[in-house]
């Protein structure tokens, strides 16, 4: 049997970008020169590209199949997100197909365009800043996409349910405030994505509320106070605690990008000599399954990833029986999702005397 020709196929055949071919098949605004629209739809006839096979399947609404695309299925805290939309969907009588995309463009095109082959349903994307425009058709055809998303991030034809990690931060951070710390730290990893710059801005916000002045916080982030490390978050932040130490001996409160990292932070201020919370407190976001048997147990922002995976789900099952639109729309995640809540370990205590 013949295999299905792809966007793919067309572009290795005109040696030009997938994109490029989607745009021109999807009808897309963005420009496209005459002679390539019409080379594409040449070679669109003559490998016998069908474009409306999945929208046929898409109308009758016979797909049990979801698609979610997830920046990378090796953190840990993406895995309990998609137990919670896998269960909620086989007691749908739904199956998942999912895959990790490293945040790539490259790769969310492939991905999303295997998903549409196998004949989708719908979608969920996990805190991705990126849908390509095939998106759009399939949405068009009458799939439905629903997006967990950084506050302030808009994904076309999707239904974007917003996180505010603004807020979480402000609160992690007014934690070490309340505790009577002064002298704060905000370690991070490059400021590539919302989150990460979201984040900071809470903890900003935190500190300037409260008065304390510039030269008390200290922001360490990677690719600016140390080299780019591209490595795993605990090596991360194992190379920014040992940046911060070496800034200055003052710091008192660390507030950590993650809990991943806060293991590598925590092993660099255990192998110089430091105890926790006697010397630093340290607050972290997450709650993944390890940081309650760290030593200290750590202190952290708690996510309920499985709850957010069902509930995620839930919200993508009840589109199926509303009238469809192709337009971005913004859901509030507090309306649907479980709330953020500050789980207090033996991390963080009143400063201490160094």
């Amino acid at each position: 049997m013949q295999k299905n020709v792809t966007i793919y196929d067309i572009a290795r055949e005109l040696n030009i970008s997938p994109s490029t071919v989607s745009r021109v098949l999807n009808n897309s605004s963005h420009p496209v020169k005459p002679e390539i629209r019409e080379r594409v739809l040449e070679v669109s006839r003559r490998l016998n590209y069908v474009p409306n096979l999945q929208a046929r399947n898409l109308k009758k609404q016979t797909s049990t199949t979801i698609g979610v695309l997830l920046p990378s299925v090796s953190n840990p805290f993406y895995p309990s997100i998609l137990r919670g939309i896998e269960d909620e969907a086989v007691s749908n009588n739904f199956a998942v197909l999912f895959a990790s995309c490293d945040r790539k463009q490259s790769d969310t095109d492939r991905y999303l365009q295997d998903m549409l082959e196998h004949n989708v349903r719908g979608i969920i994307t996990l805190f991705l800043e990126y849908l390509p425009e095939s998106a759009s058709l399939f949405v068009r055809h009458g799939g439905r996409i629903v997006s967990l998303v950084e506050e302030g991030t808009l994904l076309p034809h999707a239904h974007n349910i917003t996180c505010n990690k603004i807020n979480e931060a402000y609160l992690a951070t007014q934690h070490l405030i309340q505790l009577g710390h002064r002298r704060i730290a905000y370690l991070s990893d490059s400021l590539a994505l919302n989150l990460r710059i979201h984040r900071m801005e809470g903890f900003l916000q935190a500190v300037n509320s409260a008065g304390i002045h510039s030269g008390d916080y200290l922001t360490v982030i990677n690719g600016q106070d140390i080299p780019l490390c591209t490595g795993d978050s605990v090596e991360i932040g194992y190379r920014l605690a040992l940046a911060m130490l070496e800034k200055t001996p003052d710091i008192t409160g660390i507030l950590s990008m993650n809990d991943r990292m806060s293991l590598g932070i925590i092993r660099a201020l255990h192998e110089k000599g430091f105890s926790i919370p006697a010397d630093f407190s340290v607050v972290s976001f997450d709650d993944l399954f390890f940081s309650e048997y760290m030593e200290p147990p750590l202190t952290t922002m708690r996510t309920e990833k499985y709850q957010w995976g069902k509930q995620t789900m839930h919200y993508l099952l009840s589109l199926f029986e509303q009238e469809n639109s192709a337009e971005s729309l913004v859901i509030s995640g507090e309306s649907i999702l479980s709330p953020i809540s500050l789980v207090i370990r033996s991390s963080t205590a009143p400063p201490g005397k160094k």
